[in-house]
């Protein structure tokens, strides 16, 4: 509250012959207009495509597994053990 409290000081300004309804309804207007072109883009604004974006994405060629952070070393560790999930009853 206090950190703002200099922008309301100024809608009540306290020098003779400056309206202070002037101040607040410059302040409403405003308010309206900013609300009422949230949504407005301008050219300077709009997103840069690049062009590695473009680009499609290359399969296979990855540092790291895909899965590498969906499980914990020991869930690893217990898979390895257990023949990566995959197991023979031996009765063919």
């Amino acid at each position: 509250a206090v950190y703002y409290s200099g922008m309301f000081a100024g809608i009540l300004p306290n020098q003779e012959g400056i309206s202070w309804e002037s101040h607040l309804l410059g302040g409403i207007v405003g308010i309206f207009v900013a609300y009422w072109f949230k949504d407005v883009i301008e050219i300077d604004e709009k997103p840069k495509k690049y062009s590695w974006e473009e680009e499609p994405e290359e399969e296979g060629r990855y540092f790291l597994p895909r899965d590498t952070f969906e499980k914990t070393k020991q869930q690893r560790r217990i898979e390895r053990e257990q023949g990566g999930g995959w197991y023979s009853s031996d009765t063919f």
